[in-house]
């Protein structure tokens, strides 16, 4: 099933309601993220 990503953050942000904060510290670790998101794809879809 494909997921449009934008879509789903939206949906994410109003169900859990980030606060700006929580915004802030997600924003301030994109690079970390973006760098282990192959890694953990591997072992999920393993």
């Amino acid at each position: 099933m494909a997921v449009e990503p934008n879509a789903f953050m939206k949906t994410t942000e109003r169900r859990v309601a980030l606060t700006s904060e929580d915004k802030s510290i997600l924003k301030s670790n994109a690079a970390w993220g973006l760098e282990n998101a192959p890694t953990m794809a591997d072992q999920f879809y393993a």
